[in-house]
């Protein structure tokens, strides 16, 4: 047996239960503020005993059964001992930690109920902003027999590990990497030395001047850093979970998804259990990129003091992947607001996003303005199927549409259970009494300019009010005008010319009824 200890699963302070992969990532999301970075260290301390959580009421940590010889093997080789009195028989993890003797090792894994001393021997958790200093710092004059524990020490034993890395970086930021075993601190340079490679047993001078000419990581810029020393921890293999904020900190985007993909890989190949919490769509859509490697998306959300957390795990990640109005937009950017508004187009958003902003700015919501994201669905059919990937996160989700989406009652029913709605008899009956008298008198062309306007007077006209506020409810919004360029029918354009004409006129700040519409929108969830 493999003596391997797992995140099974954990209970937030709501009672919502989570359960993290295995092996592969686990990628906490969400907005500012939500607990994120605390998730992290809640795990951490609750495989301590004494700790008092935050966000997690609990946590279960599973351990592979091994007989007492195996957990000893296990300890001597994964340890090391203390080079000041290397015969007093205790080890310590690799990564620094309390040190402990094989059998004691042995018994506490057996029989413990958590992990408690051992975890400095499984878990590795780096803060954000803290991976730049995992393989930026050498491992010392004193080299590595007095700094075992290090992790450049098995690049230095390896050197496939470190062509691995160098490949890695090269590919990444188009750097080579070389370790210098030659001159007295074992480090990363980048570049490769100007020198033909001797035999280890017989370095040469000009070697170690080519090599010693090489600038330093340690001198490169934080992203780079930062990527490396993860890489750094992920190839060494020196623990089987991972805790890690933020690691796409200080990367440019394509470099954010560059590593969202290759660590959903190779913690899935190397049987490493991987949680991240980070606040970057490239990284996460670099994690979802890496299609057969398990991701599961979790996001969090704070409700008083109270955390939530919705989760989809690998077959609904594939799902959503495959969409390509998902996968070839801002959408999942959606997961780091606290509000998502789905317009049919990118005009749409434009003017819809100055009307709010200038809201928000005269009753003094800005704080909440701030935190909604418009996305453009290419059209009232793809609506459904975007708000379906963010309902089911947490996000919360809204649709504005023109009026002529109410022509079609089928996608206005796809569309309000999309949002997390029921489309109840009552929505129903309500429909057919405003709908059956504009079908009859052939109505759709002029309600689709005038909207509600055109509408028979009477019992249609209060059924439709009756089904907008309804439709309101579950974050439907009807542009009761008709469509946006009805908002201002003195400005003859469409589409994108009509915006630009109405922002330039400052049209959107006096608005009224589109100012109405999108009141909802600055509620607190």
């Amino acid at each position: 047996m493999v003596v391997r200890v797992r995140l099974g699963s954990a209970t937030l302070s709501s009672g919502d239960r989570i359960e993290f992969n295995p092996a592969g990532v686990t990628c906490v999301v969400g907005g500012n503020n939500v607990g994120k970075s605390q998730l992290l260290r809640d795990i951490e301390g609750l495989m301590l005993p004494a700790f008092n959580p935050i966000v997690l009421e609990d946590l279960q940590v599973k351990k592979s059964p091994a007989s007492s010889a195996e957990v000893v093997d296990f300890v001597r080789a994964n340890g090391y001992p203390d080079p000041s009195s290397p015969q007093d028989g205790h080890l310590f993890p690799r990564g620094g930690g309390s040190a402990i003797r094989p059998d004691d090792f042995s018994m506490v894994y057996q029989n413990g109920d958590g992990v408690g001393l051992l975890k400095g021997w499984f878990v590795w958790h780096a803060s954000a902003g803290s991976l730049g200093y995992v393989a930026s710092s050498g491992v010392g004059d004193g080299g590595v027999e007095i700094n075992p524990g290090h992790p450049l020490v098995k690049f230095f034993r390896n050197g496939h590990l470190e062509r691995e890395l160098s490949s890695l970086a090269e590919q990444t930021f188009g750097l080579a990497l070389t370790l210098d075993r030659v001159n007295g601190n074992v480090r990363l340079r980048v570049g490769t030395p100007e020198a033909d490679v001797p035999p280890i047993n017989l370095p040469t001078p000009e070697y170690s001047d080519a090599v010693a000419a090489l600038p330093l990581l340690e001198r490169q810029g934080d992203g780079v850093r930062s990527f490396v020393g993860l890489a750094v921890q992920v190839l060494t293999e020196a623990y089987g979970i991972m805790l890690v904020d933020e690691p796409e900190a200080f990367l440019h985007p394509g470099q954010a998804r560059a590593l969202g993909r290759w660590l959903a890989r190779e913690s899935a190949a190397r049987d490493i259990q991987v949680v991240v919490a980070t606040h970057d769509r490239d990284f996460v859509l670099g994690l979802v990129d890496a299609q057969q490697a398990p991701v599961r998306l979790m996001r969090l959300r704070r409700e008083g003091d109270r955390n939530y957390i919705q989760s989809i795990d690998h077959s609904e990640v594939l799902s959503l992947w495959a969409d390509p109005v998902m996968r070839y937009s801002n959408a999942l950017q959606g997961l780091f607001h606290n509000s998502v508004v789905i317009t049919e187009s990118d005009g749409d958003c434009r003017f819809y996003a100055a009307v709010l902003d200038d809201v928000a700015r005269t009753r003094g919501r800005t704080h909440l303005a701030d935190d909604v994201l418009f996305v453009p669905s290419g059209g009232k059919q793809r609506m459904a199927s975007m708000a379906g990937a963010l309902t089911p996160l947490g996000v919360r989700t809204f649709a504005i549409a023109d009026f002529d989406l109410l022509n079609d009652q089928a996608t206005v029913v796809r569309l309000v259970r999309s949002l997390g709605g029921t489309w109840t008899e009552e929505m129903r009956g309500d429909y057919v009494a405003f709908a059956d008298p504009c079908n009859r008198q052939q109505l759709w062309p002029r309600l689709k300019e005038a909207g509600r306007a055109a509408v028979p007077p009477g019992e249609p006209t209060g059924r439709l009010d009756a089904l907008l506020g309804a439709l309101r409810d579950v974050g439907l919004l009807v542009v009761p005008v008709g469509e946006m360029e009805s908002f201002h029918r003195t400005i003859a354009l469409h589409g994108s010319a009509w915006v630009s004409e109405m922002l330039e006129q400052r049209g959107h700040e006096s608005c009224l009824p589109a100012r109405d519409m999108l009141e909802p929108l600055l509620s607190c969830p």
